[in-house]
């Protein structure tokens, strides 16, 4: 799912790549899958929230408030993208500095996203060694190895047509 989500906004971080359509219609959809990306983690949210203020490894801590301020990054691109909408909810007149404000959001969100990346990289690499190397590593075992026994050749024999 964060693959999913930080390669879609990739693609749609740059409207001049993209056109204002897309750019606007894959922001939309993007924030619905936030939200099920947030549906989907949140046994770890409430988990950690519980927890924030006793015992909790710093580096936890740390992820904690950089999902926090990347939602809140989320919601502010959102909320502002739908404000400066030409295409989705076309508006009247144009407002450079809430545009200005939608791409600041929008630049806080690459960085959040490469602090998230950074601090979850271990998961990363096990989910990678879990789902694609294990798997291979598995189907090459169960291919059948080439036998030490002696092939046996029966051919017939010449002018009889019956098999030794």
């Amino acid at each position: 799912m964060d693959s999913i989500l930080g390669l879609a906004f990739l693609f749609a971080f740059q409207p001049r790549f993209t056109g204002l359509p897309v750019h606007e219609w894959m922001g939309l959809s993007l924030a619905g899958v936030v939200l099920i990306h947030l549906l989907l983690g949140w046994n770890w949210v409430v988990n950690i929230s519980k927890k924030l203020l006793g015992k909790l490894p710093g580096q936890t801590r740390l992820l904690y408030v950089v999902n926090l301020a990347l939602l809140l990054a989320f919601v502010g691109v959102a909320v502002t993208g739908v404000l400066v909408s030409k295409v989705v909810f076309p508006h009247a007149g144009e407002n450079r500095a809430l545009l200005g404000v939608h791409r600041l959001f929008a630049n806080g969100i690459l960085l959040l996203m490469a602090l998230h990346l950074a601090l979850n990289w271990q998961w990363v690499v096990n989910l990678w060694n879990k789902y694609a190397v294990q798997p291979r590593t598995a189907r090459r075992a169960l291919k059948p190895q080439p036998s030490s026994a002696p092939v046996v050749v029966y051919l017939p024999r010449q002018g009889s047509g019956e098999a030794r």
